[in-house]
């Protein structure tokens, strides 16, 4: 019996809770085509990139993009994510500057959120971020 009690308490620890972030925008360059960049999605509690996507765009000034993505609680003593945005481009530089760095954090959410989405709009020529829509549901 009091192993059932035991394997039941570590049972009920072993569940793990996720937190769905829907992540979309439209990332813009005024400059003249080309021009490339790269998003990442970085949880900041930990430094660990959780998605990425990377392209260059040929003939178009502004590309929409879209992340889904699952983030699984940590443990007991994780409380928040701390999830930010990490932009790298090259928009209306010279072909062999560094490419610019640019962040937008959506600051601390807490693992007990269920479902989180925000809409943004990333401005590469005023080297600008800014969150238009922001809903979260517990």
């Amino acid at each position: 019996m009091r192993l059932s009690l035991v394997l039941s308490i570590f049972g009920m620890l072993a569940v793990v809770l996720s937190t769905r972030f829907d992540i979309i925008g439209t990332i813009e360059c005024q400059a003249a085509p080309p021009w490339c960049y790269t998003i990442k999605i970085i949880d900041a509690t930990y430094n660990v990139k959780a998605t990425s996507l990377s392209a260059c765009e040929l003939a178009n000034n502004n590309k929409k993009f879209h992340f889904k993505l699952n983030l699984d609680w940590g443990g007991v003593f994780d409380r928040d994510f701390e999830l930010q945005l990490l932009i790298q481009h090259d928009c209306g530089i010279e072909i062999d500057d560094e490419m610019q760095t640019m962040r937008l954090s959506f600051g601390q959410v807490s693992t007990t959120t269920y479902f989180i989405r925000k809409e943004v709009k990333i401005n590469l020529s005023t080297n600008t971020t800014e969150i238009l829509i922001r809903s979260d549901w517990n």
